[in-house]
């Protein structure tokens, strides 16, 4: 018998040209198209043999991405050479009559790239998607140029200007994309929000990251997004610097929130009703804090199950000390009755001078998810924390919240004499703790310390807890400083293996 048969090879020009497009497209198309460059697709697949030369030069599909020649990719930005026109033209013209996916990316204030940015917009009107990053003269091209374009197939727009705001449009309150029908998807950076108008009323999702606003636009821009359902105000900025404080807005359709302001804008959130909210992340201080409140009073999200907050300030100097901060989240918690996912980012920097017996904030969060009655978040069943402070108390207050959000049987734990934390003594909270499970039990629970301090937080484990702990998550996923707790030995050889790492 032949123990070495003989290899059989395929050639790469007996794939099926359906399939070799298949092929192609899946591998290519798979990233984010706004990344793809020119030299690497589709251009380098075509030198590959004759057969997908043909192939590939006849698939308008394969096409449909098209992108600028990489001023941005060089540390050294060139000049518009006429071998890029050649190149744009040659690849527009084998779109044939394709959607387009424009990205254009040109933040050079010393070379015209205007012929380039002029072959794009000649082609807007099969625009399906477009990744603008432009200098303040391109952008003031690109506007003059599509005064008399249209953009009947374009779904999905966003705009970077390069020069972080600083620039005064000479095309004030312009209107190039109000005959886009099909416009859904906007995104826009480092732009003054009154610069360029949108058919506002259409977009089901607006993303403005370090933009400018006024407190007349927003009241105006906003109103009219009736159909919004996704919403990202990321570090926007008040345009005279004062407090923006809009009236009432409406936003009857909005489910996702990402709210991340400066001082002076943490206010618009209060404006909000956004009643068919699901999901809400935000950034910031007891003030947007108390604004969330405010909306989420006003709004009543019957909906809301997912919860984010990310940085906000938790230092609790001892257990009786300034906790205001974690007293607003837990405040907001209350709010929130249909809450099944809850994510805490606590900025991870040194808290003040402590003693090992000081309460910190995540201590009084574990605490206060502890107490049944009445129960905080009784439909939570995932719980994720990251960089968080923590003390010799949080241990027991760990195990506590688990036994109590959790179907396990509390049995094996109760009956440890080590672990006295079911008698609720000396917690920062207040309510009854009794031992039963509650009706809706934790499936997820993932919690990571501040960075480095994984090794130092486990040690507050004993043998004993980390056996407590593999018996209350047994039916769960459940990650602790980045190790499933199931791999820890209730000899402590666990706990060793976690301290090397």
């Amino acid at each position: 018998m032949n123990e070495n048969p003989p290899r059989t090879t395929a050639s790469a020009a007996s794939i099926p040209s359906e399939l070799l497009i298949q092929i192609i497209l899946e591998c290519v198309f798979d990233h984010e198209w706004q990344s793809v460059e020119w030299q690497e697709f589709p251009w380098s697949y075509t030198q590959v043999c004759r057969y997908w030369r043909d192939v590939i030069t006849t698939a308008p599909q394969i096409w449909k991405i098209v992108t600028s020649f990489g001023v941005d990719a060089d540390e050294n930005p060139r000049p518009c050479m006429p071998s890029d026109i050649r190149r744009i033209s040659l690849h527009l013209e084998r779109t044939q009559d394709s959607l387009l996916s424009v990205s254009f990316e040109d933040s050079s204030h010393d070379h015209d790239h205007r012929p380039v940015l002029q072959l794009f917009v000649g082609h807007s009107q099969r625009w399906e998607k477009a990744y603008l990053v432009l200098s303040e003269a391109i952008l003031a091209s690109f506007l003059s140029f599509n005064k008399s374009c249209s953009f009947d197939e374009l779904i999905s727009l966003d705009i970077v200007l390069s020069s972080e705001g600083e620039w005064e449009p000479s095309l004030s309150h312009t209107k190039p994309f109000m005959r886009a029908p099909k416009l859904s998807t906007v995104e826009l950076a480092w732009i003054r929000l009154k610069s360029i108008d949108f058919p506002w009323c259409q977009l089901s999702s607006l993303s403005l990251y370090n933009v400018w606003l006024e407190s007349a636009h927003v009241q105006d821009t906003f109103s009219q997004c009736a159909s919004l359902k996704h919403l990202l105000l990321d570090r926007v900025h008040s345009e005279d610097e004062a407090h923006l404080i809009p009236s009432p807005i409406s936003l009857p359709q909005l489910e996702t929130l990402l709210f991340n302001p400066q001082d002076e804008t943490a206010a618009i959130i209060s404006s909000l009703r956004i009643p068919m909210l699901n999901k809400l992340t935000i950034q910031g201080g007891r003030n947007v804090l108390e604004m969330t409140g405010r909306c989420i009073r006003q709004s009543s999200p019957h909906n809301l199950v997912f919860f984010r907050i990310n940085d906000f300030d938790h230092q609790v100097q001892n257990r009786h000390g300034d906790r205001e901060n974690v007293d607003a989240i837990v405040g907001l918690l209350e709010l929130l009755p249909s809450l099944q996912t809850l994510e805490l980012c606590f900025p991870g920097v040194n808290l003040r001078s402590r003693s090992r017996d000081d309460f910190v904030g995540w201590d009084i969060i574990l605490d206060r998810l502890s107490v049944t009655n009445p129960q905080l978040c009784p439909n939570l069943t995932h719980l994720h924390a990251e960089s968080f402070a923590y003390s010799c108390h949080t241990p027991p207050l760990l195990l506590k919240m688990l036994t109590l959000r959790t179907r396990a049987s509390v049995a094996h734990v109760a009956a440890d004499s080590n672990l006295d934390f079911l008698a609720d003594s000396g917690s920062p909270g207040e309510g009854s703790t009794g031992s039963q499970v509650t009706g809706v039990s934790l499936q997820r629970v993932t919690i990571y310390p501040r960075h480095g301090e994984a090794p130092k937080f486990l040690k507050l484990f004993s043998a004993t807890d980390l056996a407590a702990l593999g018996d209350l998550t047994s039916g769960m996923h459940f990650e602790m400083a980045g190790w499933p707790v199931q791999q820890a030995d209730g000899d402590g050889d666990g706990l060793e293996q976690m301290d090397d790492v």
